[in-house]
């Protein structure tokens, strides 16, 4: 991830993952570009938290001990 992505910014990002997996979602939140999003949602991806875009664009949030204390 970028320089510029704070592990605070992170740690909001996945408490709005919660509430809809949607790299808009966190951007309009977090008042962030939408690449810098893509690389967020793509970071919980990759850590297995989130699931690969479905055919629609969709994710789905994995249920994971890593939530916990969000």
């Amino acid at each position: 991830m970028r320089p510029e992505t704070t592990p605070e910014m992170v740690a909001k990002a996945k408490k709005l993952v919660l509430e809809k997996p949607s790299t808009s979602y966190i951007q309009r939140h977090l008042g962030i570009g939408y690449n810098q999003a893509c690389e967020i949602m793509e970071h919980f991806e990759s850590e297995g938290l989130l699931s690969p875009r479905n055919a629609d664009g969709l994710r789905k949030v994995i249920v994971d001990t890593r939530w916990h204390g969000c």
